[in-house]
């Protein structure tokens, strides 16, 4: 199976899937496992349940190697978008970009 060559090969930095090659249970299990080698998770055109969306989301709070996530032309709600959106605030990376966007700028001072 083409999932257990992958997960036993630390070459591998994107996992791309369709239902004839990997099942996304097992997907969601490497991201929940911060498997190192998974840097990017595509999903395009996945149609994924709300039950593995919400897994998934779950999955995603705690892992600290995925970097990109896609899910175009997946029917995504309001209720998908919440959860992502909570998901990434508690993320170090959003929070460190936030904080540094919401500091106030230096002001330069003129020495006379």
């Amino acid at each position: 199976m083409i999932l257990s060559t992958a997960t036993h090969n630390s070459s591998v930095h994107k996992m791309s899937i369709d239902d004839s090659t990997i099942d996304l249970k097992d997907l969601i299990g490497r991201v929940k496992a911060n498997d190192p080698a998974l840097t990017s998770v595509a999903l395009p055109s996945r149609q994924i349940s709300n039950g593995n969306f919400k897994t998934l989301i779950h999955a995603l709070r705690s892992n600290t190697v995925v970097k990109t996530l896609d899910l175009t032309s997946n029917s995504l709600n309001d209720e998908h978008i919440s959860l992502m959106i909570a998901a990434f605030k508690n993320s170090d990376d959003y929070l460190a970009e936030e904080t540094s966007d919401s500091l106030p700028k230096e002001k330069k001072s003129s020495a006379y």
